[in-house]
């Protein structure tokens, strides 16, 4: 009596034709894990090599920016940097800079360098409001005015979690730019581009409401705002010197 089923089927060849399968499965997953294992390690190494690359850019723009900038707008160029540091993805390159008997501080936002150095000899603010009043002394837009004054002047300088504490100005705003700046005589677009500006202005009994065109007039010279808010009886404007943009808010104001 022999080992094949009335249909032919052969158990035992089964059992082994099975076990042949068995470890074609097993050689087959063996290979898809090394291969897997062998992908991971590539991609890995390729990561690091990305990161690496984009960390040697940063370190080298951050270095490229401090040099130009201490030597363009403070004269500087035999300093010693003390300690550097470039950190992760999204914090800023800082830096401590000693020169001569002083060591002052400074980190890198884009193409910008800002420093604690001068920060005992500029306040913004004050100098941001002064500007501004001259630029409205004369203007129309204050012509029919009883009264008007500059209610605050708010900047914003980009920091890090990972930059010193301190106050710190761009780099690209020195003693000789401030003095610029009070005289009128500066046009700069760094004022704007290096820190955000927002100044709001209350005006007191004007007779008429104000048009687009009074504040149109003044863009030019409002080179170094980011937004002017101006609130009077009628209403609050908000305009955007570099845009151009107006936005007139009827019974808002004050």
């Amino acid at each position: 009596m022999g080992d094949y089923d009335d249909d032919g089927f052969d158990p035992r060849q089964f059992r082994k034709d099975m076990k042949t399968v068995g470890k074609a499965i097993l050689i087959v997953f063996g290979l898809s894990i090394l291969a897997f294992i062998v992908y991971l390690a590539v991609s890995m190494m390729q990561m690091g090599n990305k990161r690496r690359s984009e960390y040697d850019k940063r370190v080298s723009d951050a270095q490229k920016v401090l040099r130009e900038q201490l030597k363009e707008y403070y004269g500087m160029e035999n300093y010693t940097i003390v300690k550097s540091s470039y950190g992760d993805h999204g914090m800023f390159p800082t830096f401590e800079i000693s020169v001569g008997n002083t060591t002052f501080h400074a980190y890198v936002y884009d193409d910008y360098l800002y420093t604690d150095y001068l920060s005992g000899n500029i306040v913004l603010e004050p100098l941001i409001q002064d500007g501004l009043e001259k630029v409205l002394n004369g203007a129309s837009l204050v012509k029919d005015a009883q009264d008007y004054r500059v209610k605050s002047v708010t900047v914003s300088i980009p920091e890090g979690h990972n930059a010193p504490s301190g106050q710190y100005l761009p780099a690209c705003v020195t003693e000789r730019e401030a003095d610029r700046f009070k005289n009128g005589e500066s046009e700069s677009n760094k004022w704007r581009d290096a820190m955000d500006i927002t100044a709001v202005v209350v005006i007191e009994g004007n007779k008429e409401k104000l048009s687009e065109e009074q504040f149109l007039e003044l863009a030019d010279k409002l080179y170094f705002l980011d937004e002017l808010i101006v609130e009077c009886g009628e209403g609050t404007y908000k305009f955007i010197p570099m845009t151009k943009i107006f936005v007139s808010r009827p019974g808002d104001g004050d």
